[in-house]
C-alpha cells in the first residue's frame, strides 16, 4: 500500500513538472515574441498579450 501512495505522489509531481516547465518555456517564447514585434515599424497592442499569455488558464 506504501509503495502505490509513493508512486502516486511521484507521478503527481512529475506532472507538475511537467506543466510548470511548459508554462515557463510558453512565457519566455510569449515575451521573446512580444519585443520582436515591438521592433520599429511593427505595432503590438499591449491590451491583447494577457489573452494569449499561457497564465490565465
Amino acid at each position: 500500500m506504501a509503495a502505490v501512495l509513493r508512486s502516486s505522489v511521484i507521478a503527481r509531481a512529475a506532472s507538475t513538472l511537467w506543466v510548470a516547465a511548459i508554462v515557463l518555456w510558453n512565457t519566455i517564447y510569449l515575451e521573446r515574441v512580444a519585443q520582436t514585434l515591438r521592433e520599429p515599424r511593427k505595432d503590438v497592442n499591449d491590451t491583447l498579450l494577457p489573452h494569449v499569455s499561457p497564465l490565465g488558464w
